[in-house]
């Protein structure tokens, strides 16, 4: 049987706490590290059809992702629910996600971002020409857009993003 000295249990105890708090707060102190601002063109994907293999990113154009058919699609699936990614020109995926501490997130389909005007549109604005503020992804499936946000290193070759804006060129077909 083992004796138990409850002065030096008390201690070890302790001393692991100090040493886990220690840990947590350097883990919260060196993530916001992992994360850095980018600002690149992407194309929006529809992620159901993409992981089930119904379309690949294989042989397509990364201005013309989807078919008109496909992007039909698409755009319904967007619709009921599914998950988006983001496609570089370089083929790395990114998924849209919440700021790095937030739990809760929202429908993708219902969440809204801040549009951010290319200069021609600016000038159209100061022109009286009316634009929205904001973007939604379902709209978005197929177009390539200029995305900015915070990037985090993500899981299993897939990046992560947190989006602050999205530039789009052309205005977007509902």
């Amino acid at each position: 049987m083992r004796y138990s000295d409850p002065i030096t249990d008390k201690g070890e105890k302790l001393m692991k706490k100090i040493v886990l708090a220690s840990i947590t707060v350097i883990l919260l102190l060196c993530v916001p590290a992992l994360s850095r601002a980018e600002i690149f063109k992407a194309v929006f994907i529809d992620g159901d059809t993409l992981f089930n293999g119904t379309y690949t990113p294989d042989g397509r154009s990364f201005d013309s992702y989807y078919t008109a058919e496909e992007k039909l699609k698409a755009k319904l699936n967007a619709e009921r629910s599914c998950k988006f990614l983001l496609m570089d020109e370089k083929g790395v995926f990114y998924y849209p996600c919440q700021k790095e501490g937030k739990v809760l997130s929202i429908n993708q389909s219902w969440e809204r971002f801040t549009r951010n005007l290319t200069e021609e549109q600016q000038k159209q604005k100061a022109a009286g020409k009316r634009f929205r503020t904001w973007i939604a992804y379902v709209p978005l499936i197929g177009q390539v857009v200029t995305v900015e946000g915070d990037v985090y290193p993500g899981v299993a070759g897939i990046k992560a993003i947190n989006i602050k804006g999205i530039e789009v060129e052309q205005e977007v077909e509902r």
